[in-house]
């Protein structure tokens, strides 16, 4: 079974674009104020077993928060999850928790995220690939 995760980011009021990998940015802070987060396998692969990785992306604007739009979303149901943490790490409060292949609801930050963060967190099992 073919696994393809797309994540959409997008602030208002914003001009300016660039795509990322989360396997090749994880750990990283991106600073953009709009952007696409793919899978490590990119836009035409599947991602791998026992994958760990996060991203934080912060808006360059002060007060905006983030919004995160599924333009596709297809992983193990039950094994393989997306996070979203609303802040600039892990250790921040989860707003949300995606399994499965249906194409969740856009997420949007909190207006009390001082951060004007939100991380991405991508983890998959050990036993099925997509």
């Amino acid at each position: 079974m073919k696994k393809v995760l797309f994540l959409l980011f997008i602030l208002t009021s914003c001009i300016g674009y660039s795509q990322y990998n989360i396997a090749t940015e994880t750990g990283n802070t991106i600073n953009t104020c709009s952007a696409t987060l793919v899978d490590s396998g990119g836009f035409v692969g599947d991602y791998l077993v026992s994958e760990n990785y996060s991203v934080t992306f912060c808006s360059t604007t002060p007060g905006q928060t983030i919004q995160v739009d599924f333009t596709v979303f297809d992983t193990e149901s039950g094994f393989d999850f997306v996070n979203i943490y609303d802040g600039n790490s892990i250790a921040a409060p989860l707003l949300a928790s995606y399994s499965g292949g249906t194409i969740p609801a856009a997420v949007l930050g909190t207006i009390a995220n001082a951060t004007n963060c939100l991380t991405i967190e991508f983890t998959s099992d050990g036993s099925v690939v997509g």
